[in-house]
């Protein structure tokens, strides 16, 4: 639910001389990391290479200590941190994904919202020159929806077209067409 709207929920946190930056998505990734550290999700045989490269990351952060300052450190824990959480952000989605049409509806639904934001972004807000002072890209007459990347939004759009022309071929409803449609015009 919260994907769609990008950055429009970010915040920051500044550590020390960093500025790093926290989105409502890192939120529910730490709650799904603490609910799976008490219960324990059940992992399948590909998570044992996650959890060896967290040892080596964890070990390269260990080492870091010695080489460089501490905000840095910091710095490089929080991010590991988030990436640990994130790993238990798949294991709790390949516990849910069983059910295959609900996560595909699900999926073209956050595609479809991306692309309506974008074309409210496209018509209401085209001239993004003046983010360039908060340190974003300088675009004027892009489509970059809620992300503000053109790229990003691009390939978000090009995944829900190459859904909906998929599920127009197979199953020949009229809906898909029309999603299918809507996307190539984004």
């Amino acid at each position: 639910i919260l994907f769609p709207f990008g950055q429009l929920l970010r915040w920051e946190a500044t550590i020390g001389t960093s500025i790093i930056p926290i989105y409502p998505t890192d939120l529910v990734a730490g709650l799904i990391f603490t609910l799976g550290l008490l219960k324990g999700f059940p992992k399948p045989p590909l998570f044992k290479h996650i959890k060896n490269f967290f040892y080596l990351a964890g070990f390269s952060l260990l080492l870091s200590v010695a080489i460089f300052k501490t905000a840095l450190v910091a710095t490089g824990a929080l991010y590991f941190l988030r990436l640990i959480a994130y790993s238990y952000l798949f294991l709790a989605v390949w516990n849910i994904a069983r059910d295959k049409k609900k996560w595909f509806g699900l999926l073209l639904g956050v595609c479809f919202a991306v692309g309506v934001f974008g074309w409210f972004q496209y018509f209401f807000y085209s001239d993004l020159r003046a983010l360039y002072a908060w340190g974003w890209d300088d675009h004027l007459f892009r489509l970059v929806g809620t992300f503000l990347d053109p790229t990003f939004t691009g390939i978000i759009i090009v995944f829900g077209f190459i859904l909906s022309v998929s599920s127009f071929l197979f199953k020949k409803q009229k809906r898909f067409l029309f999603l299918s449609l809507l996307f190539f015009q984004c």
